[in-house]
């Protein structure tokens, strides 16, 4: 299904199985692909940004994943189609690899019709692709995270292939010697985790160079796999000591749910 929501023209509601056939696909024929995952963050973002409402609009995949954002198009498509709503949230834990082997492939791989949440598009990836011949690029968030996140990913999946690691420091001081690295080792898929929008961003204006690759964006994912993502209860903790920080962080996100209840109500069209 695809359907029409505020600025973004088409966004897919697919099942697991179909988002990997796509994948596997786009591997075998060597060429470019894009796939966006579409968030609440990232949706307010492209309102405000033209230029970020263009590369989204541009991709050859747009999936939104988040459980509040799927709850309030999971609402207006139960209204619309009758379509149901059964997101899988996401698993945050010390270490996000360590929970790899959690997932039923009969739950995973089933056709149904059902909004899923893809926000643990990267950890099924790698199980489907790990004994198969593609390689993996992992590019963003510190030297050390990337690394260890690699190292953690080598753990759970051995037989993965992965063809690098690059950090997003390494990518502001020498830009040029990423991409000739990235042409020349051509990854099969390609996984970015840096700025939401700056990333989406980033793989459109250097596509040339990532013409044989499934580009991905993803949110805060090496900091989850090397265990260094904080959780609920940290930051609680630290609203508890004083720490304003916090309190902007949840005035953001009360925003954002503003705005995406309202333009829910006004623009949310099945366009197939």
């Amino acid at each position: 299904m695809q359907i029409k929501i505020g600025p973004i023209q088409s966004l897919s509601i697919i099942d697991s199985l179909t988002l990997l056939n796509l994948v596997e696909g786009a591997t075998k024929s060597k060429s470019f692909y894009h796939i966006v995952l579409l968030d609440l963050s990232l949706f307010v973002k492209s309102l405000f940004n033209k230029e970020l409402r263009r590369v989204i609009n541009e991709a050859n995949l747009v999936l939104p994943i988040g459980s509040l954002f799927l709850w309030g198009l999971g609402k207006v498509l139960a209204r619309k189609d009758g379509v149901q709503w059964a997101s899988k949230n996401r698993t945050h834990s010390e270490n996000m690899v360590d929970k790899a082997l959690y997932f039923d492939d009969e739950e995973i791989y089933t056709d149904d019709t059902r909004l899923q949440d893809h926000s643990n598009l990267s950890l099924l990836l790698f199980k489907y692709f790990e004994t198969r011949p593609v390689g993996f690029f992992l590019l963003g968030d510190t030297v050390d995270n990337v690394h260890l996140a690699a190292r953690y990913i080598k753990r759970s999946f051995p037989v993965l292939q992965i063809m690098g690691t690059h950090s997003s420091k390494q990518l502001k001081r020498r830009p040029k010697e990423l991409l000739e690295k990235l042409r020349k080792v051509a990854p099969h898929i390609l996984i970015l985790d840096f700025s939401r929008g700056k990333q989406e961003k980033w793989i459109q204006a250097h596509k040339d160079y990532l013409s044989s690759s499934v580009c991905i964006g993803m949110d805060r994912e090496m900091a989850l796999y090397a265990g260094k993502q904080r959780d609920l209860k940290y930051r609680i903790a630290l609203l508890a000591k004083g720490r304003w920080l916090f309190i902007f962080h949840a005035c953001y996100y009360l925003l954002l749910i503003v705005l995406y209840k309202t333009l829910l109500k006004k623009d949310v069209q099945c366009i197939e």
